[in-house]
Parts: structure tokens; sequence; C-alpha cells
């Protein structure tokens, strides 16, 4: 019997066919979800439910629960800002029926193109098979609200620049709120689209401390989109002192709404449309009864 023992040039061979292909069978391996979405949207096919957040973008989360207690607003002027209720039509549609003073639109960039999403789909799904709306038609549907809010997932050069062609090409007299987490694109918003409200979101205390730690970077800043338990007396006399505007999200128990509107909160985000409701209510008592004096 003969033996041949490979060379050592042969065996590398061998292992660089075996890793190639196992390569291959893993990029089909990879293809093959893709492929069955792509089945599913050629034959108008049903899909599971998370599939179809994929496809259509994630639901806001609104909803309607009863107050436990009275709103107490006094004479604040508080903005209700209906949470991210311009990413699907039927929440947009609630948020204005419930008397929201700005409806809250994600911005993503998709496939070159600016969604209403607050992430983008999941790598598996073909751009062909995405549904989710466009900024242009969710920024449509908001006609009815005082306000708009655009809230940044994507600052990217690309999507800054499609951003800012957008407000431009989109102005219909509404007052704009842009909020980021991005000092840089807030730069770059002072400078190319000066009448938007520059909102900075702060979503822990490293954010606030940043600011707080470079109070310079208020100068450029309308204001402040800051998560609700991040606020306290000494933070928003810290704010007001700086001339800027105060939003708190996400709040949709009205015990802790009425706790930051004795701080001076400017806006509440929420995804409560019993709080909407409360908010519209609270504002035409106070219209009515300023009627009341001038008019007795």
């Amino acid at each position: 019997m003969v033996y041949v023992v490979a060379s050592g040039a042969d065996r590398k061979r061998r292992l660089a066919r075996v890793i190639d292909d196992r390569k291959r069978t893993m990029r089909w391996m990879l293809r093959v979800p893709a492929v069955v979405v792509l089945v599913l949207v050629l034959n108008g096919l049903s899909w599971s439910g998370r599939a179809e957040d994929a496809r259509w973008g994630a639901r806001p989360a609104q909803f309607y629960r009863p107050l436990a207690t009275e709103l107490r607003l006094g004479s604040a002027d508080v903005l209700g800002i209906a949470h991210d209720a311009g990413d699907r039509a039927p929440s947009s549609q609630l948020a204005l029926a419930h008397g929201a003073d700005v409806v809250e639109i994600n911005v993503t960039l998709i496939g070159g193109r600016l969604y209403a999403a607050h992430t983008p789909p999941p790598g598996w799904l073909p751009s062909r098979a995405y549904r989710g709306p466009t900024l242009g038609e969710a920024w449509a549907r908001t006609a009815g609200a005082r306000f708009v809010q655009l809230d940044l997932k994507d600052t990217s050069p690309a999507a800054m620049r499609l951003t800012i062609s957008f407000l431009e090409r989109h102005a219909d007299g509404r007052r704009v709120f842009v909020s980021t987490r991005s000092i840089t694109a807030l730069e770059t918003l002072s400078e190319r689209s000066p009448d938007v409200v520059r909102l900075l979101s702060i979503g822990n205390r490293f954010g606030l401390q940043a600011l707080m730690e470079n109070p310079e970077r208020a100068e450029l800043l309308n204001g402040v989109s800051v998560r609700a338990d991040l606020l306290d007396a000494e933070t928003m006399a810290w704010l007001k002192d700086r001339g800027l505007l105060v939003t708190a999200w996400t709040v949709n128990d009205v015990e802790q709404l009425n706790d930051l509107v004795a701080l001076g909160i400017d806006a509440v985000t929420t995804d409560n449309l019993a709080i909407l409701d409360a908010m519209q209510w609270a504002q035409q008592r106070r219209t009515a009864a300023n009627l009341g004096r001038l008019f007795p």
C-alpha cells in the first residue's frame, strides 16, 4: 500500500475550498428570508404580526387611559405633543381629534429617502417590501396641527441634506420643532434652517451633565427635550436661566404631569390621548373665563 502525504500547500488549498464552500452556504442561508419576503410581496400573501410591523414600521404606543385625578394647569400654557403619532395615519388622526398642539414625526433615512420611522427596517426585509410612510406623506397628514416636531433618528450628512431640503420645500406657515441628540446636527440647522425650533434631546444624566458643563452649547439651542424623570427644580432653574424651552417626555400619568407643570415645563410629550383631551379642555375653559372677564 502506498501512502501519499499531502504537502503544506495542498492542505492550504483544501482548507481554502472548505472555507469557500461554507461561505457560499451561509450566503444562500441569509438570502432565504429575503426571498420568502419577496414572494409574500409579489403574491399578496398574509404576514405575521412582527413581519407586518417590519414592513410598515413600528406602531406608535398610543392609548386612552382615563385620568386618576384632575389636571392642574392653572394659568400655565403647556403644549401637548402626541408622541410618535405622525408615524402612522390612524395615530395622526386620533392625535388631531384629541386636540394635540404638536404631532411628532420620527425621521429616518432608508434607501436614500426620508421615512416617518423610529428605526430602519431589519436587514432581511428587501427595500421593495417596505411600505412605511415617507416623511412627505406623514407631513401632509399633520396639516391640522398647530406645530409639527421632527425627531431626527439619523443625522448623517446625507440625512441632514435631505432634511434641510425637505424643510425648504415644505414651508407651510407652521412652526417646526426639530429634536435630536446631535449637537453637530443642531449647529447645521442653526446655519441652514434658522427658523426651526432647535431642541436638544436628552435621554440620560450624562447628556444633561454634558450640557450643563458646556453652557455655551445652550446659545445655539431654542430648547431641550428631556426625559421627564431627569427634571427637578435645580435643573429647571438652570435651563430657564438660559432662556430655553423645556419639553418633557414621555409622560402618561397625570400626577407626574401636574408635578412637571409646577416645575414650569413648556410642553409635554404623551402617548395617552386622555391627557391631550384634558389639556385641550383646560385651554378652552381658560379661554372662556378670559372672554367672560372681557365681556361680563
